[in-house]
């Protein structure tokens, strides 16, 4: 058994089974759209059991940006004497009650749920792609007989969660305009939520401006921003342009995440 094996058996199926019995719940109280209150119920009890460590990681950057230009002090004065540097910095962090590996933690503990959500979505959403073995293969990996499945009612507020965008839009004409609102929320969300999450450029440190003005060699610290702003603006192109090619089921479950985690972000701010 490989890892990927694995990963499902532990994580995978377990996610599946729950979106099965919310999808089934919905189901037989004939509400309209199952599978979109489905996927929006699995991404309330993801957030809610991740915001912990969502918020431990959101303290942990607030922290780390306030320390930023007491760290450059330290590189400044240490610059060759790397050990005495790195013994300063480790002081600074424990004063600060900072752990900077504390975001690789938090993003390794999340991953295996993340992998698990995203194949348990991919999984359902590919049902209804005509040759029926998906829907064999869902059904076999669920607990409970009563669970099973004959088919899956894909509508949602007038969108096919189970079809992308692109297939919307190729099979439907310009009747299926409206699909093209996915990538745009999808891409504006995720410029916003950089926005809210990315650290600021700009120093409120007159010190720290008053060093930069007279810092001749700023090549580095210069192409640290301009790696940032791309960032801010590519990598939401990049998740509209994504969300444009695959099912719709997946862009609601990430755009409904992106906008917990903003509104999220904003109470921890104030």
């Amino acid at each position: 058994m490989g890892i990927l094996d694995i990963l499902k058996v532990i994580f995978v199926y377990p996610l599946l089974n729950l979106l099965v019995l919310i999808y089934v719940g919905f189901e037989r109280f004939y509400f309209p759209g199952p599978l979109g209150w489905a996927i929006l119920s699995l991404t309330f009890l993801f957030k809610a059991a991740t915001q912990p460590f969502f918020r431990k990681q959101m303290q942990q950057a607030r922290k780390m940006q306030e320390l930023a230009p007491q760290l450059k002090r330290l590189e400044k004065k240490y610059k060759n004497n790397k050990l005495k540097l790195q013994e300063e910095q480790m002081k600074l962090y424990q004063k600060a009650g900072v752990n900077p590996a504390s975001g690789c933690l938090v993003f390794l503990i999340q991953a295996p749920f993340l992998y698990a959500l995203y194949t348990a979505f991919l999984t359902f959403l590919r049902v209804n792609t005509g040759n029926g073995q998906v829907l064999e293969e869902i059904n076999r990996s669920l607990y409970f007989k009563f669970l099973q499945i004959k088919d899956i009612d894909p509508n949602f507020f007038g969108f096919n969660l189970t079809i992308s965008p692109s297939d919307a839009v190729r099979s439907m004409g310009s009747s299926a305009w409206y699909y093209y609102l996915i990538p745009i929320i999808t891409g504006i969300l995720q410029y916003y939520f950089s926005v809210r999450t990315m650290p600021s450029a700009v120093s409120s440190s007159k010190e720290e401006k008053k060093e930069k003005k007279e810092k001749k060699d700023s090549s580095s610290e210069d192409f640290a921003k301009i790696m940032q702003m791309q960032s801010k603006f590519i990598f939401p192109f990049f998740i509209g342009w994504i969300s444009f090619s695959f099912p719709v089921g997946l862009a609601l479950y990430w755009n409904v995440f992106s906008l917990l985690s903003i509104l999220q972000t904003r109470k921890i701010a104030s």
